[in-house]
């Protein structure tokens, strides 16, 4: 019997795609991130309108980011975009681990910092 060499056919494996659990999705942005960011950005206008409202009494800025009489403008082209960034860092911070709280940290820090601000340009004002 003579040796015969016939090809040998070549099948690729047959691919089964299956899809898996539905993951879930977590809102990063949820009530309780909108709300502490309410509040940070709300305090950034309030901190800029007290330090208008200083001004047109006879105060002076005292941050030297703004310099000594700053304009409205100014003030929030510059604090808008910083509290924003404060933002995006705080929903970073959320968004790699939903469940601690730090991502509370900058938010809450800014907002207070420019409440107390508010509350001083008030009574800087006032005394004027």
């Amino acid at each position: 019997m003579p040796f015969v060499v016939r090809p040998v056919p070549i099948r690729p494996p047959t691919l089964r795609i299956e899809a898996g659990p539905a993951a879930e999705r977590r809102h990063v942005a949820d009530r309780k991130f909108l709300i502490v960011s309410l509040f940070q950005i709300g305090a950034t206008i309030g901190d800029i309108e007290s330090t208008q409202y200083g001004l047109g009494h006879g105060a002076t800025e005292a941050n030297p980011l703004f310099g000594s009489h700053p304009s409205r403008a100014t003030q929030y082209a510059i604090a808008m975009p910083i509290a924003a960034g404060v933002v995006a860092w705080s929903y970073r911070l959320k968004r790699s681990a939903p469940h601690s709280g730090r991502w509370l940290i900058p938010q809450i820090v800014a907002g207070v910092v420019h409440t107390g601000a508010l509350c001083h340009n008030f009574m800087t004002a006032k005394t004027q």
